[in-house]
């Protein structure tokens, strides 16, 4: 998740959207794993992208509210419809509402993490942080949490672009307001599964790393595994199979605590999920890599042989 200077000795760290999943069979993961990698239509991927997370709660109203849009907006968006989601919020650009700023922060997000254009990227992650900043600015009782929870996701990205001293120093405020957000909803899963990434990320940091990280910032943050490893496992608890990266990580969690037959568990789950987002084919490969240093044989896994 997060590409500081101790990208050297976690690689494997690196920011991802936030998407939510349905549980889905062994089965079905397969399949679809081999309909998506072997250039088939994405219809189907986009009709097993499936919303679960409790992160809006969106009143009925007219056909032209804002309320009515934003539920049509969140369609697109948990079908992974980034265009069309961008087409319907686009014309809210000068809104003052958080509900709307955070949802359009959120598909700016997704639009940069898509284009390989890298001038484009940072136009887009920089302007999906302004509308990230107005959500909080405009926030009212007892507080906005998608606007918390995406300026925490936007903030990382960000400083992933000014580079490595950026982004230690905003960790420090994405922690902060990925806590405020679980203030506000508890029950949200990828907000747990993110501040797990954040503590493993600092928990996994090495004593030459962190003394460099130290001769920088005074006191880096730190966190332990077991720290990372409740927040997953609550995550998971809260909605079960609901993201290939938090099965990824439970599988790294475990086995930096030693608990080998733990971690190919969930190494195996990471990998049999479907394959749905740029950042699912991260976890799919990342999980493969960590199972073929265990000596399994990736055409055997996904014949379902081991």
């Amino acid at each position: 998740m997060f590409r500081f200077i101790y990208q050297r000795v976690n690689p494997h760290l690196r920011a991802f959207s936030i998407v939510a999943r349905q549980n889905f069979t062994q089965k079905n993961a397969r399949r679809n794993f081999a309909y998506l990698t072997t250039g088939g239509s994405t219809t189907l991927a986009l009709s097993l992208f499936g919303s679960s997370s409790k992160e809006k709660v969106v009143k009925a109203g007219n056909e032209n509210s804002p309320e009515m849009l934003m539920r049509e907006a969140d369609a697109f968006y948990d079908n992974y419809m980034i265009d069309n989601c961008w087409g319907v919020l686009r014309r809210f650009e000068r809104t003052t509402n958080p509900e709307i700023l955070w949802r359009i922060a959120r598909i700016l997000a997704e639009k940069a993490k898509i284009t390989l254009n890298k001038e484009e990227k940072r136009t887009l992650f920089l302007e999906a942080l302004e509308y990230a900043e107005k959500a909080l600015k405009n926030e009212e009782a007892p507080g906005c949490f998608g606007a918390h929870k995406w300026y925490a996701i936007i903030i990382n990205y960000v400083g992933e672009i000014e580079g490595t001293k950026s982004q230690i120093k905003k960790s420090y405020d994405m922690k902060v307001h990925l806590e405020r957000a679980l203030e506000l909803n508890p029950r949200d899963a990828t907000t747990w599964h993110i501040l797990g990434v954040w503590h493993f990320t600092f928990a996994d940091m090495s004593g030459v790393t962190r003394l460099a990280a130290k001769t920088i910032f005074g006191t880096p943050p730190s966190s332990t595994y077991e720290e990372a490893l409740r927040h997953f496992e609550h995550a998971e608890s809260l909605q079960p199979g609901f993201y290939k990266d938090n099965s990824f990580y439970l599988g790294e969690t475990y086995d930096r605590l030693g608990k080998k037959e733990k971690a190919l568990e969930f190494y195996k789950k990471a990998f049999y999920a479907p394959i749905i987002s740029v950042d699912d084919k991260d976890a799919h490969e990342k999980a493969l890599g960590r199972l073929k240093k265990y000596g399994f044989d990736e055409k055997k896994l996904i014949e379902g042989q081991q």
